[in-house]
């Protein structure tokens, strides 16, 4: 029927005219996490190979489409708890199978949540500044000149001592925690980070 005329002038067939309310119905299905091939297989849809030409060729189709993809990520923790909460509701009933049906379909929407908004439902945990911002690190030079210095004096201090050049010491006054400290006065000179 696809290369048959109707009797409107028509051609029939799947929508391939990109519209905003063909847009509007397409996007509020992705949102509410249904996927995208079941969505162009109904009559009224346009095909997927259609769908994706407009993500290639159309931007404000493809900023639509991603923002509905992270936002089908809630609608799939909406369904997990919703899985769950029956399931606790009907714990005297249920199966063995049941449960591992359960189980399953909750790591699957578990998954898909994780890839299309890692922010919110993803593994890893992002660290940030001020505002979400990037970390900084903040160094205070003065300070950082000023124990350098003073690492630097200590050890030739230490390095004058052990060559002899002052009778009164002996190589076993000080211990080598004792002495990297005295070297390496930056640890307690500047502020713990941890």
């Amino acid at each position: 029927m696809s290369g048959t005329k109707l009797k409107n002038g028509d051609k029939g067939g799947r929508p391939s005219i990109y519209t905003d309310a063909l847009v509007d119905r397409i996007i509020e299905r992705i949102s509410a996490g249904e996927p995208l091939q079941k969505i162009c297989n109904d009559a009224d849809m346009p095909n997927c190979s259609t769908v994706q030409r407009w993500r290639r060729d159309k931007p404000e189709f493809t900023k639509l489409y991603l923002l509905a993809r992270e936002e089908a990520a809630d609608s799939y923790a909406d369904r997990i708890m919703t899985m769950a909460n029956e399931l606790i509701d009907r714990r005297e009933k249920v199966t063995r199978e049941e449960i591992q049906a359960v189980r399953v379909a909750i790591d699957a929407l578990k998954w898909a949540a994780s890839k299309l908004r890692p922010s919110t439902y993803g593994d890893m945990t992002r660290h940030a500044g001020h505002d979400a911002g990037p970390l900084t690190v903040a160094v205070e030079v003065d300070r950082a000149i000023q124990a350098r210095k003073l690492a630097d004096a200590m050890r030739r201090k230490i390095e004058a001592k052990r060559a002899g050049d002052d009778p009164g010491f002996g190589e076993d006054e000080l211990s080598d925690d004792e002495i990297a400290e005295s070297v390496y006065p930056l640890a307690t000179v500047l502020p713990k980070t941890h």
